[in-house]
């Protein structure tokens, strides 16, 4: 992790997570907060 390369890291360690495709874009994400 020195050279912040966590895909590197994982991938020797067997330790990557592989969600596939999931027609989703954090951009579209919008959050309402509302406080009362």
């Amino acid at each position: 992790l020195r050279g912040f390369d966590a895909y590197t890291f994982f991938h020797r360690a067997g330790g990557l997570l592989f969600t596939g495709p999931t027609q989703t874009n954090v951009n579209d994400l919008v959050l309402l907060a509302v406080w009362r």
